[in-house]
Formats: C-alpha cells, structure tokens, sequence
C-alpha cells in the first residue's frame, strides 16, 4: 500500500462480449451516467482521505503526482446523518511535495460513537479553485413508516400540493426520503427528475422568496413530471407563493414540511386554496416503536415495553440504536432547546425567558389536567411572578403552534359550547416532559 492508509482501489465488472457492459458508464447513446465520474474520482491522482475504523481519527491529502502541489487547503464539514445539523467545520493549510502523503488534521472527539455522522472533504489550490473532494456517509436504514406513507402516495401525481407538518425531529424528512424512494421504484421516476432541498441548511439562510423561484424554477424537467421535496419551508418568507407559482404554470408535484403551524397559516388559504393536502407528522406510536426495536434489540414483555415507551418516548433518533435513559433525555432536550429557541423565542422576538419557562414547566406538570391561564397566572402571583392571563395565553399558544402542545378543548355538554377557560394540553412526546423535568414513577402514575 504506497500511501497506507489512503490507498486500496477495487475494480470489478463483467466482461461480456456484448456491449452491454459499457452501459455502467455511458447510456445507449453514449451519453456519459453517474458511473462515469465515480471512475474517474476515484482514479484521480490527487485525493483527501479519512483513517476512520470505529471512529473518525485523521485527515490525509495525497499527490500521486511527480509535481509538488505547494500549499492548499483543507476544508472539512462534519454534520449529523439523522438530521443533516452542522457538527463542525473547520479548514487547514499544508504543503504537499511531490509523490507524497501528509496527515494534515487529527480528531480528538470521537466522531461515530453513539452518533451517525457524515463528512466532506474539499481540496483547493491558493486561489480558492477545487482540487479534489471526497465524502463519507454514513448510511441510517429507513425504517418505512406505512401509517404516514401509504397515505400522502395517494396523492403522487396529483395536482395537490403535499404540506407535512409536525414538531422538530418527529421524522418528516426522513418520510419525504421514504416517498422519493417509493417513486423511483414503484412509479418509475427518473432520478434526475426528483429535486430536494433542506432550507433550514446555513446555504439558504439569506435566500428571498424570489430567488427561491429561480432557484427551483431552474431545476423543472423538461421532459415529464418534477418532483420536488422542500424540507423546513418555513424558513423562507413567501415561500407559499414560490409553491402556487410552481403548481399553477408547470407540471410539477410538490411536497413541503414544515415544523411550526405557520405553515398553514393564513398566507395559505390565500395563495393555495384547493391546491394542498396536509398530513399531520406525530412521534412514533407504541407499534412504530416496537418495529424500530425489533432492529436493534430483543422485544420483551409488552407491558414491560409500554412503560418504556412512555418512559423513553417516541421521537425517532432515540430509536434507532440503545441509548440509556440520560443518553435519550440529553437527545430529546437538545429538541426540545433548539425548538423553544427557533420556534417560540426567535421567532416571537421574547424577551422575557424566565417567564416562558414558568410557564413551560408549569403546562409540562400538568399534562392531562384541565387548567386555565388564570389558574397559571394565580400559581406564579403565590410565586411573586406577575403575569397576567393574556400574556399566559399568548405563550400557550405559541407553544401551540411550535407543535410542542396539543390543545384538547373542554366541551360543554349543555350549552354545547367550547369552554375557552378551562382546557387540557398534551405533550407531542411524553420524553419531552421528562426530560426538562427529570423522571420518576410517581410522575408516570400521575
């Protein structure tokens, strides 16, 4: 191995005496396919490389070549598989001689354990031009999701704009994969015809409405149906009328997520009316939960199984490999923080945080109990907290919409009337209660 641990190179094709062998990489028309550029990387004399095994270790770059390469830089972007969250990224210069490898970066966190991770590797010369790029992905097994899937493939190929919503990590991406998969294989969609985005990544932060358009507008097949799956829609503004544009002046078939009720807010009943179908995305259910286990550990007694469901909850990524009970209440407060943080706070521009989190805790120690915002507003008077029934009001609703609560309305079997006073609200996940605060049997009994 000349440059260990770099090296190592597999070829393997069938020879037929027929052309038919050619096909892996050029079509019938010798138009060149995806197979052709995988060749062609990976028989490139300059490479950066990863020593990983049961974790990521070190960075290499090496020249293959008998000209020094001078100084270049290498810039790496470590990010999460499960939810494509940015881990790190970071950049270092070296000079790389002729004919040479050089470790250029080692890691001290142990990158892969406990967590799935994926990681580019981009090369560039000393003015910014690419000289090589590699990445490395590590693969999550789907786990299909019938209940939400079979559902919204009714409406493949309609004229209906699919709109997912549901709170932060409940698997709405991950079911947008399930759909793209299901059209390349059972309806026959070519690959370059299905188009996805993620618009909560850094790329799109400043994006307008109107360049969104261009943006999508540029990627319309034009032979037969696009389809196109836009992940965290909320994040741009307008992004409603980009959709009605798309699904009125081509031929096009749109699925959008979303993780607050913005997304079907008033700016929707205006621009889409008649045009979407919306499915509301929960946490797993207990027989969701059980075929996730069934994966990764033995099922036991379903009692014994229901007590840690609802001990452990049902958002997906705790499920996908055993964690202990800290390990998933660590998990589910990173939801629950980047939720309250980009979902409630940013979004509602509040400033009185201490006060939202009263109220947080107070409605997450009260699940299941039928409570007013005078009554929450009474508890943190005897707390010498002023806040009046408004404001409380306000924060509940805002919680509402974040799809952190659920609100269960009392209704008046006599003047068969909603009781606006007195209302329930259920958490979207049970672990997102225990995990701000804390977990005891005595808080499962009540």
């Amino acid at each position: 191995q000349k440059y260990e641990p770099c090296s190592g190179y597999v070829q393997f094709m069938f020879i037929d005496l027929c052309p038919q062998s050619f096909y892996g990489l050029y079509d019938w028309w010798g138009i060149p396919k995806k197979g052709l550029q995988a060749i062609l990387e990976s028989n490139a004399p300059v490479g950066v490389f990863a020593k990983h095994k049961d974790h990521l270790d070190s960075l290499y770059i090496v020249n293959d070549t008998d000209g020094a390469l001078g100084e270049c830089e290498l810039t790496w972007i470590i990010t999460e598989t499960l939810n494509g969250e940015l881990v790190e990224k970071g950049s270092v210069k070296a000079e790389v001689p002729a004919d040479s490898r050089v470790m250029v970066k080692t890691f001290e966190k142990e990158y892969g354990k406990g967590k799935k991770w994926n990681l580019t590797l981009i090369l560039s010369d000393n003015s910014g031009k690419c000289m090589a790029k590699n990445t490395y992905q590590e693969k999550v097994t789907m786990i299909d999701r019938p209940m939400y899937v079979d559902k919204i493939m009714a409406y493949a190929d309609t004229p209906f704009v699919k709109i997912l919503t549901g709170v932060r990590r409940c698997g709405k991406s991950t079911i947008l994969k399930m759909i793209m998969d299901k059209l390349r294989k059972e309806k026959g969609a070519p690959v370059e015809q299905i188009v996805s985005y993620r618009f909560d990544s850094m790329e799109y932060e400043d994006m307008t409405a109107k360049q969104m358009y261009t943006e999508l507008k540029s990627k319309i097949s034009k032979e037969g149906k696009t389809y196109f799956f836009l992940d965290e829609m909320q994040e741009i503004n307008g992004w409603e009328k980009v959709v009605n544009s798309l699904a009125a002046d081509y031929d096009v078939d749109l699925y959008v997520t979303g993780s607050n009720s913005r997304m079907m807010s008033s700016e929707i009943s205006t621009y889409l009316t008649g045009r979407y179908v919306a499915f509301r995305i929960y946490t797993l259910s207990f027989w969701e939960y059980l075929t996730f286990k069934k994966l990764y550990a033995p099922v036991g007694d379903y009692r014994a199984e229901l007590a840690n469901y609802i001990r452990l909850g049902g958002f997906p990524a705790v499920h996908l490999q055993e964690y202990s009970q800290d390990e998933v209440y660590t998990i589910v407060r990173d939801i629950y923080n980047s939720t309250i943080f980009s979902d409630v706070v940013k979004r509602n521009q509040i400033r009185k945080l201490d006060q939202l989190e009263r109220v947080v805790k107070y409605t997450f120690n009260n699940v299941g109990n039928t409570f007013s915002a005078k009554s929450i507003s009474d508890y943190l008077k005897a707390e010498r907290r002023s806040l009046d029934n408004e404001t409380v009001y306000s924060y509940l609703e805002k919680l509402e919409k974040a799809y952190l609560l659920h609100r269960c309305s009392r209704y008046d079997l006599q003047g068969k009337e909603i009781l606006k006073t007195q209302e329930n609200f259920y958490l979207a996940d049970t672990s997102l209660r225990y995990s701000v605060l804390g977990y005891n049997d005595d808080t499962v009994a009540s």
